[in-house]
């Protein structure tokens, strides 16, 4: 339960070879117009100039309450390092409230504020999302709506990217070991986190605001599960499999109509 006085926040942003649009990123953070927060940005051993962009841009503004550091755990598998970087963060963070970023993302002015009166006004809330724009240019991007789901259909929750979720530090380190287990490695920690969420609290309550612009990119990761190809099955059924086995363990479980049928597909891949 966050305290009904001044809320401190921990912004943890995680970094991989995005000096393309890491200013960007971190100027969205800096410039909000909510002022008790400390960044954390976790580098996830990048190859390009996108941390010594990063201490520029820094060095050139009054921001003071950051910190830089370097996952120290490197595996093969992009989402397990992801995890590493915020248990990195995690571990040295000050805050009440912890928001995540990805580097190549970026934050309305205001979005700091919106999610702390938010939490405030729901004392009892633990995990919220706001929802995103997916963000192709300034010209072009579209709003995220969540849709309604029944446990019996699908037994996850419609959100949008990592970068929009915002938890409280308690919570999250409460849940945190049960979900960061290096097992189901496309299955990332946004749907680790939210899943592990749903079931615990029966629904998750979102910041009805449009405030984290999602960077769309036509050769990013999450191109090779399109929509009902092989990989998209197979990373679906992989998605139950941490559901069952992680999340609801020896309660009792809810074999979806979605379940149903992503075991009948993959029988076939």
């Amino acid at each position: 339960m966050i305290s009904q006085k001044k809320i401190k926040v921990s912004v943890i942003i995680i970094n991989f070879n995005n000096s393309k649009y890491i200013k960007r990123c971190l100027s969205s953070v800096v410039n909000q117009n909510f002022k008790n927060f400390e960044i954390i940005l976790v580098d996830d051993n990048s190859t390009d100039n996108s941390i010594k962009v990063a201490k520029k841009f820094f060095l050139n503004s009054n921001f003071k309450n950051y910190k830089i550091v370097i996952n120290k755990i490197k595996t093969k598998f992009g989402s397990y390092n992801q995890i590493n970087c915020i248990s990195t963060g995690l571990k040295l963070s000050k805050g009440d409230l912890i928001l995540f970023l990805d580097s190549d993302d970026f934050y309305d002015k205001s979005k700091i504020t919106h999610v702390s009166n938010f939490f405030k006004k729901h004392y009892q809330l633990k995990i919220t999302f706001d929802l995103a724009y997916k963000f192709y240019s300034r010209s072009k991007k579209t709003k995220f709506s969540v849709s309604n789901r029944s446990k019996n259909m699908i037994p996850w929750p419609s959100f949008p990217s990592q970068s929009a979720i915002s938890v409280e530090k308690k919570y999250l380190t409460k849940i945190f070991k049960k979900i960061s287990l290096k097992k189901y490695p496309n299955i990332w920690f946004d749907f680790r986190i939210l899943t592990k969420s749903y079931h615990d609290l029966g629904r998750i309550k979102y910041l009805n605001k449009n405030l984290t612009y999602y960077q769309q990119h036509a050769l990013g990761a999450s191109r090779k599960f399109k929509k009902f190809s092989k990989n998209w099955w197979k990373r679906r059924k992989e998605a139950h499999e941490f559901i069952n086995k992680e999340v609801y363990k020896d309660k009792k479980k809810i074999y979806s109509l979605d379940f149903y049928l992503t075991s009948l597909v993959n029988l076939f891949l």
